[in-house]
């Protein structure tokens, strides 16, 4: 009669070996283990034979490695790449280790997966690199050690978008200025056709100065966005130090917009008091209308049907300009006066200052 197998864990009398010396552990046990950052569980794991190559289909085809990086476990990270982990590996979106390490800024993870050969350069599936994470999430010690190793600071992705792009859009100074430094094209346009000026008028403003110290060509003013504007346009809105800047190099300050708008009528809907000025000083039609015969006064006291504008906290002042300047106080558009507009937008230190100075509803 054969011998009865003991406890499992403990050795069999038949076989003379432990039964459980090789569980199976399944991929979402070890996973766990990588997510939590806990290496000595997920060393067992490694001991017991876990797949470490094995992929979470319900998580983009994630592996243990990804999750490990994510937990931000170097010792877990470590462990992984020791037992063989695919440092290469790429998820469902073409997410590799070093993309995630990068975004996330875990500087040691991504120095130990250099170390270990990973590709700088690799590539998700829209096109964007490590670097690319790194300037998008306001990385710079990351984003140097990328650069060191080989990172290309010219790669585009998708939509021809560079890392310096990136680090303008999210406002990145210490990765722009680090970019820049290291050699990036500050005149590199995307797919759109859009400048690093383009980004930084609509999302980058403090890196509008970085650009400009870096010889940013200026000369492309007449370049236009969707809505027919202009740099000028939006300089006008949006920086002061970029519309001086414009300025001086002579442009068209009567260009119009889609809504037959010029960049002072702009301005004044948008802008502030400094624009207003330093576009009157270049010479700007003053009297200039919209397509709907809106005067500068019209936009500066408000839009209540498209919501044009907010109130300013220099609304009164630009009035103050604008009336001194000769735009008639009284003139209708739609039927309204500017004084209508603003009450009809509830600027109430608007509508005060232009019944001050002689408006009528």
């Amino acid at each position: 009669m054969a011998e009865a197998h003991e406890e499992p864990g403990l050795s069999c009398a038949c076989c003379g070996r432990a039964e459980a010396d090789h569980p199976y552990i399944d991929a979402a046990s070890l996973h766990q283990a990588a997510l939590y950052g806990d290496s000595k569980q997920l060393q067992q794991f490694i001991r017991d034979g876990a797949d470490v190559s094995a992929v979470d289909a319900k998580q983009q085809n994630a592996t243990a490695l990804h999750f490990a990086v994510e937990s931000g476990s170097k010792t877990t990270v470590q462990a992984l790449v020791d037992a063989g982990a695919n440092i290469s590996a790429q998820n469902s979106n073409g997410v590799a280790p070093l993309h995630t390490a990068s975004a996330n800024g875990h500087l040691a993870i991504v120095q130990l997966l250099i170390e270990a050969g990973a590709d700088v350069n690799v590539r998700n599936e829209n096109g964007g690199t490590p670097l690319h994470g790194a300037a998008l999430f306001w990385q710079p010690k990351i984003a140097k050690l990328l650069i060191d190793a080989g990172a290309d600071i010219q790669a585009k992705d998708r939509d021809g978008r560079s890392p310096l792009h990136e680090a303008v859009r999210a406002e990145s100074l210490a990765v722009a200025r680090l970019l820049l430094d290291a050699g990036a094209d500050v005149n590199a346009t995307d797919d759109n056709g859009d400048t690093l000026l383009h980004v930084a008028l609509a999302d980058g403003r403090n890196c509008i100065q970085l650009l400009l110290d870096h010889g940013i060509n200026v000369s492309n003013k007449n370049s236009r966005d969707a809505e027919g504007n202009t740099l000028l346009h939006l300089a006008a809105e949006s920086s002061a130090t970029l519309l001086q800047a414009l300025l001086a190099t002579g442009p068209d300050v009567e260009v119009v917009n889609n809504d037959g708008a010029t960049p002072f009528l702009y301005a004044a809907a948008h802008g502030s008091l400094e624009q207003l000025r330093l576009l009157a000083d270049a010479g700007a039609n003053v009297m200039a209308l919209t397509k709907e015969g809106e005067t500068a006064l019209h936009l500066a006291a408000g839009d209540p049907e498209h919501s044009y504008v907010g109130y300013r906290p220099d609304a009164v002042e630009k009035l103050t300009l604008l009336i001194g300047a000769g735009v008639d106080v009284n003139a209708r558009t739609k039927g309204l006066t500017a004084l209508g507009r603003a009450m009809k937008c509830g600027h109430e230190p608007v509508a005060k200052g232009l019944r001050d100075r002689g408006a009528k509803e």
